[in-house]
């Protein structure tokens, strides 16, 4: 395990967001899991959608 959980920062229609501690440095970050249903067409258009949009986000926090 690379990360430990430490609570949910919050929760919305894509995803939950975590608070986690990286085990060798012991740094905190935040982790996005973003939902991964399925439907009848397949994965949902948009947690792809979601994961396209970070994706492109340049930034050092991201």
């Amino acid at each position: 395990r690379m990360y430990e959980k430490l609570h949910i920062v919050g929760e919305g229609s894509f995803g939950v967001v975590y608070r986690v501690r990286h085990v060798a440095t012991r740094r905190v970050f935040a982790m996005k899991k973003v939902y991964m249903e399925r439907s009848k067409e397949g994965l949902r258009t948009t947690a792809l959608d979601e994961i396209c949009a970070l994706k492109e986000i340049r930034h050092p926090n991201i």
